[in-house]
């Protein structure tokens, strides 16, 4: 969250489900267009073959 509260999509790498191993101070993505003018929200990662795709929902308030 940024300050406005505007996500953003980070970087976090966990030990298990509960401990937080690493993780970055700046986010990956920022929002960049009008239609994610409040934030990137509800990030997923899927694998199809040998790549990763990733998708998230933006929120234009």
């Amino acid at each position: 969250m940024s300050k406005g509260n505007h996500s953003s999509v980070g970087y976090c790498k966990l030990k298990g489900p509960l401990t937080v191993q690493d993780r970055s101070t700046t986010p990956l993505l920022v929002p960049e267009f009008d239609y994610e003018l409040q934030g990137m929200e509800d990030p997923r990662i899927v694998k199809i073959d040998d790549l990763y795709y990733l998708s998230y929902t933006a929120y234009d308030g």
